[in-house]
């Protein structure tokens, strides 16, 4: 379950609309809707959902090969 706290009413209806949306084509033809200021806003909204979901998947992660691989690369080089 994804919680977003601290939005405003604009903020949970435009989140309940990107929501409902289940294809890019309908993403896109809703966003072309769209005032750039409100496009900016569903941009955030999207990214907040990303990182909620990225949250969620790792809380209980203690181990991180990826994450820990790259590091490594960047030490050597410097």
């Amino acid at each position: 379950m994804i919680t977003i706290d601290g939005l405003n009413k604009k903020q949970v209806a435009m989140l309940d609309k990107l929501w409902s949306i289940d294809r890019s084509e309908q993403l896109n033809k809703y966003l072309a809707t769209l005032s750039t200021e409100d496009v900016r806003m569903a941009q955030t909204l999207i990214e907040m959902i990303i990182l909620e979901q990225i949250d969620e998947d790792t809380k209980d992660q203690t181990h991180f090969p990826d994450v820990e691989n790259l590091l490594e690369k960047i030490m050597k080089k410097g």
